[in-house]
């Protein structure tokens, strides 16, 4: 049987997860070129938010696993389903961000070409 406290703090992860993920898409549409410093350390953080908010989502599940909730499948699905909801919006703002700092490097170096010749 699951912890008393194993499901709060499964909780709690998912939802600061989920702040991360929101504070991250808004980043990206407030973005300009005086914050393209800070995009790979973003990208680099929104493989950290996904692992925590997967682990966490582990955690529920056992809970739910340990708990026979076999007759209250509404909850299991709304779990599933918010998981699918965080990695959709956990590789679009990954894609995006890739794209920004792909966009960035090719813009820096061909700066830096123009300065060569």
């Amino acid at each position: 049987m699951a912890t008393e406290t194993k499901k709060p703090q499964a909780t709690i992860v998912t939802l600061r997860s989920r702040a991360q993920m929101r504070a991250t898409e808004e980043f990206i549409n407030g973005f300009n070129e005086e914050k393209a410093n800070q995009l790979a350390e973003r990208l680099s953080n929104l493989e950290a938010v996904w692992k925590a908010y997967e682990a966490a989502q582990l955690k529920l599940y056992e809970d739910y696993e340990d708990e026979s909730y076999e007759e209250d499948d509404k909850q299991l699905n709304e779990l599933f389903d918010a998981r699918n909801a965080f990695y959709d919006s956990f590789a679009l703002v990954k894609r995006i961000t890739m794209s920004m700092e792909d966009i960035r490097s090719k813009s820096y170096y061909t700066n830096i070409r123009r300065y060569e010749h």
